[in-house]
């Protein structure tokens, strides 16, 4: 695999672990925090770890010039080398984006949870660049924010 990433960051990335999941829908479940309290989701975070990552610019260039402030829909658009990847772990749907680093550790930005950012999409791109390969070698994830809705239970 040949290529490399253009201003390489250290995204964290926190694994989708569901704790108990609906048999029938095959979802994680929710259960009551309190009579009248809202439910509380079964969903933890397993260990974060942190890979190398192209921001891609034209999501981002779309968030700075959005006003600021509390947006309505946040997303980030991750672009990851597959030999990168295959040192650490691979970004699969569902896993929360916990913040981006310098190479050298530093905070650049922290995304709070809630609402988090979480994996909706990951896509490989880029095939046939090298001679006679023909497998991909990077990988597009598409993180997004998530609404949390309050639930009661009668």
């Amino acid at each position: 695999m040949r290529g490399r990433l253009i201003f390489p960051v250290l995204a964290e990335i926190c694994p989708f672990v569901p704790a108990l999941e609906d048999p029938e829908f095959k979802e994680p479940m929710r259960h009551a925090a309190g009579i009248d309290g809202p439910s509380v989701s079964s969903i933890t975070d397993g260990a974060a770890w942190r890979v190398p990552c192209q921001v891609e610019p034209m999501e981002t260039e779309a968030l700075d010039m959005h006003a600021n402030g509390n947006a309505p829909r946040t997303q980030m658009a991750l672009i990851f080398h597959q030999i990168d990847l295959a040192r650490a772990r691979t970004p699969k749907v569902g896993d929360r984006l916990s913040g981006l680093f310098s190479l050298h550790g530093h905070s650049l930005h922290r995304y709070a949870n809630p609402p988090g950012l979480f994996a909706v999409e990951a896509r490989p791109l880029s095939y046939g660049l090298g001679r006679g390969v023909s497998e991909a070698n990077l990988l597009r994830v598409l993180f997004v924010d998530r609404s949390q809705a309050v639930r009661r239970f009668v």
